[in-house]
């Protein structure tokens, strides 16, 4: 395969993974990597915000749910298991009812 490049910082160099110019020290698989947003990317092991790998993030389901670039190190997002603010989980957040009230000030959880 050749270099790949997009205009939101991710490519490859080879097989390395770069975001801007950062290594991305982890293996990655090139044939499932796909851009999500400008700050995040997947493969069909890893998510990544920037360049940090969200531990235990599913890929299959996982997915943004703030899109503010003045946030871009504080954003939520969810899978099927968790909410996440940045690479941090958000303890007690249940990812089938929790909403963004506003990407700047704060959130609501809506409990079964």
């Amino acid at each position: 395969m050749g270099d790949f490049k997009d205009e939101m910082g991710y490519h490859f160099k080879g097989e390395q993974l770069y975001f801007q110019h950062h290594k991305i020290d982890e293996v990655i698989d090139r044939d499932s990597f796909v851009i999500i947003d400008q700050t995040h990317a997947k493969d069909k092991i890893h998510v990544f915000d920037v360049m940090q790998i969200i531990a235990d993030a599913d890929p299959d389901t996982y997915q943004v749910l703030t899109t503010s670039l003045a946030q871009l190190n504080n954003r939520f997002s969810k899978d099927k298991n968790c909410v996440y603010f940045g690479t941090n989980k958000v303890n007690g957040a249940d990812p089938k009812t929790f909403v963004v009230i506003d990407e700047f000030h704060g959130i609501t959880l809506y409990r079964k």
